[in-house]
C-alpha cells in the first residue's frame, strides 16, 4: 500500500525539479553576454519580446515605405506631406519598443526609426 502514495511524492518531486530546471533556463544569463554598465539582466522571455517587436517595427516601415511608393503614383510623383495622408493606424506610425513616432522627411519620402538599435531598418 505505500508504494502508491511513494509514486506520487516520487511524481511531484519530479515535476518540482522540472519546473525548476525551466526557471533556470529562462531567467538565467550566461556570463558571456555583454551588458552596457547600469543595465539590468534580461530574461529569454524578454528577449523574445524584444525580438518580436523589433521585426514588428521593421515590416511596420515596410508597410509604410510601400504607401509612400503608391501615394507618390497617386500625387505625380510627389511623396505625401506627412505619414497621416497614408491613413495607416496611429499603432503602425511608431516604433513599438521606443513609443516614437516614425522619423519622415517629406522633402525625398523617406522614412526611418528613432530607436538607435534600428538605424539600418
Amino acid at each position: 500500500m505505500r508504494k502508491n502514495g511513494s509514486s506520487l511524492i516520487g511524481a511531484m518531486a519530479a515535476l518540482v525539479i522540472v519546473m525548476a530546471l525551466m526557471m533556470v533556463w529562462l531567467y538565467w544569463q550566461p556570463d558571456g553576454k555583454k551588458r552596457k554598465p547600469g543595465e539590468k539582466p534580461v530574461s529569454r522571455i524578454t528577449e523574445t519580446k524584444q525580438a518580436a517587436e523589433s521585426v514588428k517595427c521593421k515590416e511596420n516601415l515596410n508597410q509604410i515605405r510601400m504607401g509612400i511608393q503608391v501615394e507618390r503614383i497617386n500625387a505625380d510623383e510627389a511623396p505625401p506631406d506627412s505619414l497621416r495622408v497614408l491613413r495607416f493606424p496611429n499603432e503602425m506610425l511608431s516604433c513599438p519598443i521606443v513609443q516614437q513616432p516614425y522619423l519622415y522627411d517629406n522633402r525625398n519620402g523617406s522614412v526611418r526609426c528613432p530607436n538607435p538599435d534600428h538605424a539600418n531598418y
